[in-house]
């Protein structure tokens, strides 16, 4: 994956097929419009859907590192931009066997309602350190939520996603 992939999905929050084309209302969440694509704080795409187990977020679109693509030259750009993202791989996974998976198609989280009829909350997966988390996804607007993930319940992180249409 090299230096391309390494940041991508940022907490791994980033990181889902539309049911329809416009927002669907959560089950039982009739205020928190989550399902649909959304794009993540480094450009990914995540599409958040019904699962079995309530709400998933599966990673549909990589993109790369922004930090690291501003460092690269011209041509060093124009290979990244070709590179199939089939090619970005889950490299930091904790478990050796998935280490060559594609991060495209991947589950970056699972989320339920809760007491709060714009926050939902599970565990989310973060390609970025191979860890899986506690964390929640807040409604901020039709086109806004704020992810954040915590390691120990101390150490938080949060990252904004925008609906895409």
């Amino acid at each position: 994956m090299g230096a391309i992939g390494r940041g991508i999905v940022g907490l791994g929050l980033t990181a889902m097929l539309a049911l329809s084309g416009g927002p669907v209302m959560a089950a039982g969440n009739p205020k928190a419009p989550i399902i649909g694509v959304w794009q993540t704080a480094d450009k990914s795409q995540v599409t958040i859907a019904v699962c079995p187990e309530d709400y998933c977020g599966t990673l549909t679109r990589v993109a790369p590192d922004p930090v690291a693509y501003a460092k690269m030259s011209a041509a060093e750009k124009k290979r990244a931009d070709a590179q199939d993202p089939a090619e970005f791989l889950d490299t930091k996974n904790k478990d050796a066997k998935l280490r060559t998976r594609s991060l495209v198609g991947i589950r970056m989280f699972t989320v339920h309602a809760s007491d709060k009829p714009d926050t939902f909350t599970g565990t989310l997966y973060n390609p970025g350190d191979g860890g899986t988390y506690d964390g929640s996804m807040r409604v901020e607007s039709p086109t806004k939520l704020l992810l954040s993930g915590c390691m120990f319940k101390v150490l938080c992180k949060s990252q904004e996603w925008t609906r895409l249409k």
